[in-house]
């Protein structure tokens, strides 16, 4: 690898056949990438039927980026919110704010249908925290984990993703999801203007609808994902600054479109930036492995190679 490229994907819903079913179909990408950054959402660990296969293929993803000598960052989603304790990525002097998305509604994943769960556990979380815990990043963070968490139920089940048939049979759920789409860069900027002002590039994914935008100064990228609505798309940073590229699937392999969508040389985010962003919530390891202990259905070794 002639220079140092950093690739940020998202929703991949490892071993769910709504998502990447096998891990392999990803080394195209992978064998590209200094550092691959997947932006929540990695692996279906969220619902029960493909649980098994998602630890699988996770394990696989792991083991293909270990082959292609390529470092692996798993930030936390919804749908694995175990997997790692770690959410966001913050880089001051480029302006670069990585984080899933979910973070900006106390109800999570507003067209679930266990909405009402979340936002009651949510409430309950920022209502038990101190002021100055709700008022900051780390605190908001924490009410966005605990939400997540309260989507499985007592079996450890949670619901199916959202398909095209699921949404038009429920109309509140169709409407739910249009409505964030509308909202999700607005209300993400609205975060960052509270939490991370230095924010120029903000990188998210969670809604699964790619997009490219300029909302009040600062670029929202979504990364899309691999299942419905489908249209994934790859943020990378590498010696030319920035660029967003379609991910496309050919051959039962997904691989990047030649032509970039976006590009703009003026966002500098490398190894170096990486090495010394702030990764978190901070907790400490004893709170990390409390929490996985108590509500982890499944084995996860660590989150990054």
């Amino acid at each position: 690898m002639s220079h140092p490229i950093i690739i940020i994907i998202s929703d991949l819903h490892l071993g769910s056949p709504k998502g990447i079913e096998k891990a392999e179909s990803l080394l195209p990408i992978i064998s590209l990438a200094s550092t691959l950054i997947v932006n929540g959402d990695c692996a279906e660990l969220h619902v029960e039927p493909y649980r098994n296969a998602a630890a699988e293929e996770l394990e696989k993803l792991r083991s293909l980026c270990h082959k292609c000598d390529t470092k692996l960052i798993l930030l936390a989603g919804n749908h694995d919110p175990h997997i790692t304790s770690d959410r966001y990525i913050i880089h001051e002097k480029s302006g670069v704010f990585i984080t899933h998305g979910d973070v900006i509604t106390d109800s999570v994943c507003p067209w679930s249908d266990s909405a009402s769960i979340m936002r009651k556990r949510h409430q309950e979380i920022t209502a038990a925290q101190s002021q100055e815990r709700r008022n900051s990043i780390d605190g908001a963070f924490e009410a966005c984990h605990e939400g997540a968490i309260s989507e499985w139920d007592s079996s450890q089940n949670a619901g199916t993703p959202s398909t095209i048939f699921k949404l038009l049979m429920q109309p509140r759920q169709c409407w739910e999801v249009m409505r964030f789409w509308k909202n999700h860069a607005s209300l993400m900027v609205d975060f960052c203007e509270r939490f991370v002002p230095s924010a120029q590039l903000i990188l998210v994914g969670h809604s699964h609808r790619p997009s490219v935008r300029k909302v009040r100064g600062r670029v929202f990228v979504n990364t899309g994902c691999y299942g419905f609505p489908g249209h994934p798309q790859a943020a990378i940073f590498d010696e030319h600054g920035f660029r967003v590229q379609r991910i496309v699937s050919t051959d039962g392999e997904w691989n990047l479109e030649s032509q970039a969508i976006y590009q703009n040389a003026e966002f500098i985010f490398d190894e170096h930036c990486l090495h010394n962003a702030t990764i978190g919530p901070i907790q400490s390891n004893e709170t990390a492995e409390e929490t996985s202990a108590e509500s982890t259905p499944v084995h996860h070794p660590e989150a990054s190679q």
